[in-house]
């Protein structure tokens, strides 16, 4: 029997501090256990240990970093890597000490790497933090990218920013995907009360400022009969910033579990703001049960989980260009937020916030099952999983190159 090829895959965090890029990991390296042998290499943070249960059976190898939290760089790491001896190694993020073990790896025997940047190689996020940027990257990053024998793209935008930030290497063009729950069991016709809710990271880049500014230029008789609901983890105190906005903005504002608030639909009311913290798993499950619209009014994203799996709920969705899913847009299963200037606002969102909460019930419903109908045909795991060990393969001499990789 032909031995399997092995893979190392480098991830900066294996817990939910990774946000949406942890699912991807997650979720893609339990389905390629068919094609190949994986393991995944990262470091200890504060919530391993509450997340380690998810990773199932795939091998997981955690080490400690060294100086600042932002760098993550991790003698540990390299050393990991150097006594694992993969065939290939696949990084997933740059700008940390997780590009510096690969490229290390690489230097000391030309094995191939693949780079997925999940959307940080964007203008908005290249802006963002751009003297560290430039440090990490005159140190080790450039180097990293320059010689990655391919970098995947999430999407047809992200390739082209690719290019954009002076790369010729090969790119290969595969999305993210997803797993397919159960329909909704929960009636979303004939409510009293609606939801629209944000799951992911309470960060600045994902314009939810801007959402509650555009909520509360909405009209009264609008807003009476619907929530506005924000669930995740916050980051840099950006959760205690909006609070300050809504209270400012003399909107009412909540902070309250998941479990009271799905357990208390009965007897909400309309016109308030939720903050009911992260949620993963059943608690997931239940909130995205009880939405009708998801919105995520980004800046600067790869190929967000989260909306695809809003569409797997049936949920119609409100986004930005910047989540880089034009298919949405193109099959009616989604409203897209056009901003007139380069700088995403509040005034942009208003109009695409009031067209998907004044549509009918059944309207709704219809886009949100178009949703569903979109990931079943294009963005299920076990699709990407197949394309991605192509890539590999590829790179390993085995086979001819696939259709999904685009050269200079």
């Amino acid at each position: 029997m032909m031995k399997k090829k092995k893979l190392s895959t480098l991830i900066s965090s294996a817990s939910r501090n990774a946000g949406g890029v942890f699912e991807v990991v997650r979720c893609l390296n339990s389905r390629l256990d068919q094609y190949i042998d994986n393991q995944v290499l990262s470091i200890v943070d504060e919530c391993i240990d509450d997340d380690l249960d998810l990773w199932g059976n795939t091998e997981l190898i955690l080490e400690k970093h060294i100086g600042p939290r932002s760098l993550l760089f991790s003698p540990g790491l390299i050393k990991a890597l150097r006594r694992e001896n993969p065939d290939i190694v696949h990084v997933h993020g740059i700008w940390q000490g997780t590009s510096l073990a690969s490229l290390k790896y690489h230097k000391g025997n030309q094995r191939p790497y693949i780079i997925s940047p999940h959307g940080m190689l964007d203008p908005w996020a290249i802006r963002n933090s751009r003297w560290k940027k430039e440090i990490v990257g005159r140190w080790y990053e450039y180097e990293h990218l320059k010689s990655a024998s391919c970098i995947h793209a999430l999407c047809e935008s992200e390739y082209d920013s690719i290019r954009q930030f002076g790369l010729t290497n090969p790119v290969c063009i595969i999305p993210n995907g997803i797993d397919l729950p159960s329909l909704p069991s929960v009636s979303r016709s004939g409510k009293n009360v609606r939801n629209i809710v944000f799951i992911g990271r309470i960060h600045p880049k994902k314009g939810i400022k801007e959402l509650i500014t555009a909520w509360s230029k909405q009209a009264k008789e609008i807003t009476e009969n619907w929530n506005l609901v924000i669930a995740g983890w916050s980051q840099l105190n950006h959760q205690d910033e909006l609070i300050e906005l809504c209270d400012n903005l003399d909107i009412a504002n909540q902070q309250m579990s998941v479990d009271d608030f799905v357990s208390q639909q009965s007897s909400m009311t309309g016109s308030s703001v939720y903050f009911v913290g992260p949620v993963f798993g059943e608690q997931k499950n239940s909130l995205l049960q009880v939405s009708d619209v998801f919105a995520l009014t980004s800046f600067s994203e790869g190929l967000p989980m989260s909306i695809l799996e809003a569409w797997s709920y049936c949920l119609p969705v409100l986004i930005t260009p910047f989540c880089n899913l034009p298919e949405g847009k193109q099959e009616e299963a989604a409203i897209e937020v056009i901003f007139e200037s380069d700088v995403p606002n509040s005034i942009d969102i208003v109009q695409g916030l009031q067209v998907v909460m004044e549509m009918s019930d059944d309207d709704r419903i219809a886009m949100g099952m178009r949703g569903r109908k979109l990931v079943e045909n294009k963005f299920t795991w076990d699709h990407i999983a197949k394309q991605m060990n192509s890539v590999y393969d590829w790179l390993l001499g085995k086979t001819e190159k696939p259709k999904c990789v685009k050269m200079k």
